[in-house]
């Protein structure tokens, strides 16, 4: 066969891009593809993922085809023979398959865009600010990635960050300066009250409706009216020509955690249900990278 006719194929698919008529170069994503730690784990993730998928369609037809909303009855624990186990356990049980899914979580999302890049921070955070509050509360924050690239891309920006998580993440998390950390569930009382933002990014969509107004209204009790603004950063998908990156994140939620990738419609009416309003919605350029809900009380 003609290599031209396989590259082209390629191309179409995005795997490969076009520089010329007859010429064709390897994508940016190649350059992960190259290194053997990062191919080894998306094999670990598939290996995992391919008998979760397998076991859709018998799970769908078991529920008459309505969508999942119990985490703990998706087609993984179908696949998997484990009834009643959490994702978290399932995946725990199968230490290969973890390392590679954590190896893929610590990549996913590097290159895109980062808060800073869509909303305007200093300009509508830094006036009116009160030194007596925090500036940033990162909830579910993990390491402190976006917090620290905040940080360090406005250094001037005043005020406390915080990154809160598990105790067992941030009991590993590097200490970085200017970058508090602290132990928090965010089903619990949120400690930080009447800070500047409130950002959560890439946890929700984890999350069924009903956790998820549990977790929004935490936030809600500790906002200052006027004053404080929670920013949610997770994938907004378009109600039309939805990109292959984003319904194919919808279907690993439906899979794996009986939830969803959201709409804006659906991020509305999930923030009203928890006593918010959105104020505005930022989309980024690229169509794969999260956007930004900005809400407040």
């Amino acid at each position: 066969m003609n290599l031209a006719r396989v590259l082209r194929a390629l191309a179409a698919f995005g795997a490969v891009q076009e520089v010329d008529e007859e010429g064709y170069a390897f994508s940016s994503s190649f350059e992960l593809f190259s290194d053997q730690t990062f191919a080894d784990g998306l094999d670990q993730c598939a290996a995992f993922l391919n008998p979760a998928y397998q076991a859709v369609p018998d799970f769908l037809s078991s529920t008459k085809f309505a969508d999942p909303t119990d985490p703990n009855n998706t087609a993984v624990q179908q696949a998997f023979e484990a009834p009643g186990q959490g994702l978290l356990e399932i995946l725990m049980s199968r230490p290969a398959n973890a390392r590679g899914f954590g190896i893929l979580m610590n990549t996913w999302g590097e290159g895109n865009s980062l808060i800073q890049d869509l909303y305007p921070v200093k300009a509508n955070l830094a006036p009116n600010f009160d030194p007596e509050t925090a500036m940033f509360v990162d909830v579910g924050g993990g390491y402190g990635q976006k917090a620290i690239a905040l940080k360090r891309a406005i250094p001037e920006l005043p005020g406390r960050f915080i990154v809160q998580d598990l105790p067992q993440t941030i009991d590993h998390a590097p200490k970085v300066e200017g970058i508090e950390y602290q132990a928090h569930d965010f089903f619990t009382e949120q400690p930080i009250k009447g800070a500047r933002a409130y950002y959560i990014r890439q946890c929700l969509h984890n999350w069924t409706h009903e956790k998820c107004v549990t977790i929004l209204s935490q936030l809600a009790r500790a906002m200052k009216a006027g004053y404080s603004k929670l920013f949610i950063h997770e994938l907004i998908v378009p109600q039309r020509h939805a990109g292959t990156w984003m319904v194919t994140q919808d279907f690993n939620m439906l899979t794996l955690c009986g939830t969803r990738e959201r709409t804006e419609a659906q991020w509305r009416d999930l923030l009203k249900e928890a006593g918010l309003r959105v104020s505005n919605v930022y989309y980024p350029d690229d169509g794969v990278s999260e956007g930004v809900v900005e809400a407040e009380l």
